[in-house]
């Protein structure tokens, strides 16, 4: 293979010399430009094996398609014998769709889609969902259109509901929101909707995002985690019936004929494809697809994967069997040359788009792609699998049953953990996750993944501690009045800050994600887990307190007074690293902290914890909460500025919190020191 690449790409170098003394050589061997308003009776006859390129597995569509001042969004199949093409008009107010014969070359306009908002025309990409009725959705805004008889019979405007992933078949479009479990369905002919509730007690947490529906129209695919395993799991829910009827541990992508589940996952030496099968799903059979140069994408089609990789301007296209689990062909293009020499013109770079939906028909055996360059030239390109180059490669296969699945993970410890885990959750309302249901990526932090068993019991257990602290039900307050859809706790590896002003490896962080507080903590510092937990809950306390005194327009929390607790004249730094880039924590000014603590005669010297609690009003507070929830009996909790925050702080926490039930001292108000 490689020899006769070698070959093609000699004799292309020498076509391109030799173009510039003989105009009749070219990579297409027959020019032909379709002219504008054409009908299917304009083209009859044309053959596609006319425009082979290159290898002559690629055909090149150019100058069969051509639709005048528009700019090209998608392409894909839209049965077996046309392709679905969307344009946009230059103003982006209006996204025109074409039929295009593989039969006769033929143009058919199929539909308008007017009235788009017109922003962003560069960066707005649409993506076709279904094609019978043809079904249209903008990624960002997640608006679908329904174009029935050439015309948008129904507009599905998914940004009103929070729309977090969608899956659609020809009758409706299912979906998920931020709000936790619930899975909303609208029909594509009446326009109406309805609820699938996905109850907590069946998951851990929310559902990751919709997969696919299947083949019958009877089944959900569901990306979400399991509460006994507290592994990412796919579940398959009978619709009608709204139940699951089957689970299969890990992240599975496709499936074939209800019986095999396919995930497809990146990695560094490619493509992990996974194979489930059996009685629910416990037979696993993974292959690793090793790609020629860099992956950039895999699509999925039945018992078919098919690969894109790209070098540069090289593109390299290979097609595996998951039933024989062998490589079955592959082709290469150089399309740098191409459009080099078709338009006289160097090209920096270029990338290919694939509708992974669509971009593949089974019966023709083809794939379906749109090939972009840094000079603005756009083209559609056919891969005709049947005529390229025969590999037959077997693949390197291992199988599996679910009992390997946990790995070296002991499984009664992990189960006891689970529980315990599940346990928390239904008592407070507060979710944890560990190990590899941990994501890398957090705003403004990642965060490598942690995964000594034994640690991480500990870590929940000290977790647990923390939350017992605080009255029943005070956790309920997060999710009332459509705050929050709950708080989430990740037990993570050593965290790195993405953006800078941060302190490097912190013991913890939050920030709220999707309409959830998150609370992320190294299990690395397993011996301030308790008090790091009651630092980051009061962060959250006080963003509550903040929502509150927006909706309620109450100043709850009087800054001016807060600010009488502190130093004549004394400002906060407002930042965690001084102009030099220190770590206030270390750099900044000792004077009236802890650390210059020596006799109680120092007591009424002493505002603040230490220097980290002159960063920010916000971090005071959670230093002082901190303190006197994990370690009360420290001296300098006894000086009287101290004391007077911590009354302050209470106090306001009492304002706005309902507090029925709760006991006369809280756990918290009863560190505070007294005389």
């Amino acid at each position: 293979m490689r020899q006769k690449i070698l070959i093609m790409l000699i004799t292309l170098l020498c076509a391109l010399v030799i173009a510039g003394c003989n105009s009749e050589t070219s990579f297409v061997t027959k020019e032909y430009v379709l002219p504008e308003e054409s009908t299917s009776a304009d083209k009859q006859g044309i053959d596609l094996n006319q425009y082979r390129i290159q290898e002559g597995a690629i055909i090149s569509l150019k100058g069969l398609i051509d639709v005048s001042d528009l700019s090209m969004k998608n392409v894909c199949f839209f049965d077996n014998n046309n392709l679905l093409l969307l344009y946009a008009d230059k103003n982006h107010t209006r996204l025109d769709t074409y039929l295009f014969s593989l039969r006769d070359a033929s143009i058919q306009w199929y539909g308008s889609v007017d009235n788009l908002s017109g922003a962003g025309a560069a960066e707005t990409s649409y993506r076709v969902i279904n094609t019978q009725p043809l079904v249209i959705m903008e990624d960002y805004s997640k608006v679908i259109w329904v174009i029935r008889d050439k015309k948008v019979g129904l507009k599905i405007d998914l940004s009103e509901y929070n729309c977090q992933s969608v899956v659609t078949n020809e009758n409706g479009v299912f979906y998920t929101n931020d709000k936790g479990n619930d899975i909303e369905y609208i029909s594509f002919s009446s326009g109406e909707k309805e609820k699938i509730l996905v109850d907590m007690e069946t998951y851990s947490c929310s559902v990751r995002n919709l997969a696919y529906i299947s083949d019958d129209g009877k089944h959900l695919y569901v990306h979400g985690v399991n509460k006994f395993t507290l592994e990412e799991t796919t579940f398959i829910i009978n619709i009608e019936n709204k139940e699951i009827v089957a689970h299969a541990p890990g992240i599975y992508d496709f499936w074939q004929d209800d019986k095999f589940l396919f995930s497809k996952i990146y990695e560094d030496d490619g493509f992990l494809v996974k194979k489930r099968s059996g009685e629910n799903y416990k037979e696993v059979t993974a292959v690793t697809l090793k790609p020629q140069v860099d992956f950039d994408k895999c699509v999925f089609a039945k018992n078919r994967v098919i690969t894109e990789e790209n070098d540069g301007m090289t593109y390299a296209f290979s097609y595996y069997n998951m039933d024989t689990m062998t490589r079955n062909s592959s082709t290469t293009m150089d399309f740098g040359a191409y459009f080099s020499y078709e338009y006289s013109t160097d090209c920096e770079y270029t990338y290919c788009t694939i509708d992974e939906n669509f971009g593949y028909n089974e019966i023709r055996n083809m794939l379906v792609f749109e090939i972009n360059t840094d000079k603005g030239h756009t083209g559609v390109f056919l891969w005709d699998i049947n005529t390229s180059d025969t590999v037959l490669e077997n693949l390197d296969v291992r199988s599996y049953t679910d009992d390997e699945y946990l790995g070296y993970i002991n499984e009664t410890l992990y189960t006891t953990l689970s529980d315990e885990i599940h346990k928390i959750y239904k008592d407070y309302g507060v979710a944890i996750y560990v190990g590899s249901n941990t994501p890398e990526e957090f705003i403004d932090f990642k965060a490598l993944s942690f995964d000594n068993i034994y640690d991480m019991t500990n870590a929940v257990h000290e977790v647990k501690k923390a939350l017992d602290a605080y009255p029943k039900g005070f956790f309920d307050y997060f999710t009332a009045d459509e705050y929050l859809s709950g708080i989430n706790i990740y037990l993570v590896g050593t965290i790195t800050p993405t953006t800078q002003g941060y302190i490097n490896g912190p013991a913890g962080f939050t920030n709220t994600c999707h309409n959830f507080e998150v609370i992320v903590l190294d299990v690395n510092y397993l011996e301030d887990i308790e008090g790091t937990m009651y630092h980051e809950l009061c962060h959250i306390i006080y963003k509550r307190i903040e929502n509150d005194e927006l909706m309620d327009e109450v100043d709850y929390f009087d800054v001016v007074k807060w600010n009488s607790y502190n130093p004549e004249d004394f400002k906060y730094y407002d930042a965690y690293l001084d102009p030099n880039g220190q770590d206030y924590s270390i750099a900044g000014d000792p004077e009236y902290t802890g650390d210059t603590y020596t006799s109680d005669a120092d007591l009424k010297n002493i505002y603040f914890i230490d220097t980290y609690s002159k960063t920010f009003m916000k971090e005071d507070l959670a230093r002082l909460m901190e303190y006197s929830m994990s370690n009360p009996d420290m001296e300098i909790l006894k000086s009287p500025h101290i004391v007077n925050k911590l009354n302050y702080f209470y106090s306001v926490i009492r304002a706005v919190w309902n507090t029925k039930g709760w006991p006369k001292q809280t756990t918290w108000e009863a560190n505070v020191y007294k005389e």
